[in-house]
C-alpha cells in the first residue's frame, strides 16, 4: 500500500541522514524523495454489541481476562505482555506499567468487570508464575506481544469481527471522550507523548463531536 511504501521511505531517509550526520556519507539520497501521498483509514472501535460477542465466544478464563484487560485499560499489547502479577494493586484495580513506549513508566486502571476476570483466570491456571499471561503448558512461560496478538485475533474469527489488541485501546479511547474525559486525562492514560495524537482518535470520533456541539449551541 502506499501507506507501507511512505513507512519504508521515512525509515530509509532517516538511516542515510544518520550515516551523512556521523560522516560515513555526503549527501543523502533520499533526502529529495518526495512524500508518497496516502488516504488515512477511519479507524473504527468495536461497538458494545460487538465487545459482548467477543467476550461470549471466549473459550477459556484466560481470553476472556485478555479482552476486558485490554479494553478497560486501553494499553499497548507490548506493556499488556510485560505485566507481572505484582504490578497489579488490587485495592484501587489499578497496575503498573514498567515497560512503557519510550522507556517511560505509568499507571492505569481496569474495571470491576476485568478485575473479576483476571483474578478468575489466575485462580483457575494453577501455577505460580510471576507474569501475568503465561502459557497454558509447562514451564509456562511470559508471552509475548506475538502470542497476546494471535489469542485476539483467534477470538475475533470466532465471532467474524476483524479485532486486534490496538481497536480495544481505540475502542477504550473513545468511549472515554463519549463519556466526557478531558482530553489530557486520556492522554495520560494512554501513555501518549504528544497530545496530537491522543486527537487522532478525537477528530475520528464524530458522534462525540456532535454531541459537544448540541450540547453549546442547542
Amino acid at each position: 500500500s502506499d501507506c507501507y511504501v511512505d513507512n519504508v521511505r521515512i525509515t530509509l531517509n532517516s538511516f542515510f541522514q544518520w550515516l551523512v550526520d556521523n560522516e560515513y556519507l555526503q549527501r543523502n539520497p533520499c533526502a529529495k524523495v518526495d512524500k508518497i501521498k496516502y488516504q488515512q483509514k477511519t479507524r473504527e472501535p468495536l461497538s458494545t454489541l460487538s465487545l459482548e460477542n467477543l467476550r461470549f465466544h471466549c473459550e477459556n478464563e484466560r481470553e476472556k481476562a485478555l479482552i476486558d484487560f485490554l479494553y478497560s485499560t486501553g494499553c499497548r499489547v507490548s506493556e499488556c505482555a510485560g505485566v507481572l502479577i505484582s504490578d497489579i494493586n488490587w485495592e484501587n484495580n489499578s497496575v503498573h506499567l514498567r515497560y512503557c513506549k519510550g522507556n517511560k513508566e505509568r499507571t492505569v486502571y481496569f474495571n470491576d468487570e476485568a478485575k473479576v476476570s483476571l483474578k478468575a483466570y489466575i485462580d483457575k491456571r494453577g501455577h505460580i508464575s510471576p507474569a501475568l499471561w503465561t502459557s497454558t503448558k509447562a514451564p509456562h512461560q511470559q508471552l509475548q506481544s506475538h502470542a497476546l496478538e494471535n489469542i485476539i485475533k483467534k477470538i475475533g474469527e470466532r465471532t467474524g469481527i476483524h479485532t486486534y489488541p490496538h481497536k480495544l485501546r481505540h475502542t477504550f479511547a473513545t468511549v472515554g471522550l463519549r463519556n466526557g474525559m478531558p482530553l489530557e486525562k486520556l492522554q495520560a492514560l494512554l501513555g501518549h507523548t504528544n497530545p496530537q495524537t491522543t486527537l487522532i482518535y478525537a477528530k475520528l470520533n464524530d458522534d462525540v463531536m456532535q454531541l459537544e456541539h448540541q450540547k453549546a449551541f442547542c
